[in-house]
């Protein structure tokens, strides 16, 4: 599973793009800037240049030439500004863009984040879920042989009592054969496997239980870690989060706990 250091390494890689790509508009302003002031040099030298030829060439008085060069400089200049002036609106629009889309971004993440941890929750108590269903806690291997084993003592003994009454019926028609101590010794003998029996039942359920407490600690262990995880990924306020974890997953342990004692009723 993606955890909450790989999603957020996610985010600092796209954050880390954003410093770039303002130096990206910081480098094309200076860029323009550098073109225009360029072009002004040029168009000055330009402009002299041809003064120069107007006044070795024409017969025009110094004044008015003046009045044309200065009227020529005053539109190229003017140009110059306008040009600034548009190079200026583009880059606050490009910046204004940029700080929109590096917000939107941080909004579509936190979103995103939230949905995660959200995710991971739900996901988180699922897992437990098919744990406490699974056959390591629902039905263990070890509690499976011990019920068996256990069963195949009952039919022994089962069988045992069966034929014990069988003899005693054996003799019931010749009632000479009936004779107290036999009657003693065979009641004796009832009794002492009923003792023998309880004996064994009660080996067998304290297997049984010292199994389940096993078991049982290590569900509540889980359960341990899945608050932590709950609590970690943080996707439901804390009461909604009380409520899944008591509700999906810690009343499973306890439905476990009596399922497994019924198997000894």
């Amino acid at each position: 599973h993606l955890e909450e250091v790989a999603v957020k390494r996610v985010w600092d890689e796209v954050s880390a793009q954003f410093p770039v790509r303002t130096s990206w508009i910081e480098s094309l302003s200076q860029m323009l800037y550098a073109i225009e002031n360029d072009r002004q040099h040029v168009m000055r030298d330009t402009l002299a240049q041809v003064v120069a030829i107007l006044i070795e060439n024409a017969h025009i008085a110094p004044g008015v030439m003046d009045r044309i060069v200065e009227k020529e400089a005053v539109l190229v200049n003017h140009e110059i500004n306008d040009n600034k002036r548009s190079y200026a609106e583009l880059i606050r629009r490009l910046a204004r863009k940029e700080v929109e889309l590096d917000r939107d971004s941080r909004l579509r993440w936190e979103a995103a984040m939230m949905r995660w941890r959200k995710l991971r929750t739900i996901g988180a108590i699922t897992e437990f879920q098919d744990l406490m269903a699974s056959a390591e806690y629902a039905d263990p291997p070890p509690r499976a042989k011990l019920l068996g084993d256990l069963l195949t003592e009952q039919d022994s003994n089962h069988q045992y009592l069966e034929n014990h009454v069988d003899s005693i019926k054996d003799m019931v028609p010749n009632t000479q054969l009936l004779t107290v101590p036999l009657v003693n010794n065979w009641h004796a003998n009832v009794e002492s496997q009923a003792n023998n029996w309880d004996q064994v039942y009660e080996g067998y359920e304290a297997a049984f239980w010292a199994q389940e407490q096993e078991l049982h600690v290590r569900a509540m262990e889980r359960y341990s870690g899945l608050v932590a995880d709950v609590a970690r990924y943080d996707g439901f306020p804390a009461e909604e989060q009380a409520r899944m974890l008591n509700d999906d997953a810690l009343v499973l342990t306890d439905q476990r706990r009596k399922k497994a004692a019924a198997t000894l009723v």
